[in-house]
């Protein structure tokens, strides 16, 4: 399972023996842990094609630009990677207007839902 940054900030990717891809995100990223977020996610995601992805951002701290971005970013890939579906679960109100926001202008309609 690949982990990157530390108990500060971060996120690790796990990929399941059922196929699905859990992120699990936290704290406030610094410039390079959002650098590594895209790469990271995507080559995970590509690697099956009709995967479900879980974004577990219930540790998550709201973004910086840089965040933003490469998050944006591995949304607007999804369709591209084969990814079947994924669901984002959070539980600040604020991170998750940021995320909503993010997913409603990269993500293909009706791939990424909240739980």
């Amino acid at each position: 399972m690949p982990i990157v940054g530390d108990n500060e900030d971060g996120f690790s990717v796990e990929t399941e023996v059922g196929g699905e891809v859990r992120v699990g995100c936290w704290g406030f990223w610094s410039v390079e842990t959002a650098a590594a977020f895209e790469p990271t996610v995507c080559r995970a995601c590509g690697s099956r094609r009709g995967v479900s992805v879980v974004f577990d951002m219930t540790r998550l701290k709201p973004m910086r630009d840089q965040g933003q971005a490469a998050f944006g970013r591995v949304m607007a890939r999804l369709s591209s990677l084969g990814v079947a579906g994924a669901s984002v679960v959070t539980v600040s109100q604020v991170t998750k207007l940021q995320l909503l926001r993010l997913v409603r202008e990269h993500a293909a309609p009706g791939l990424v839902q909240f739980i």
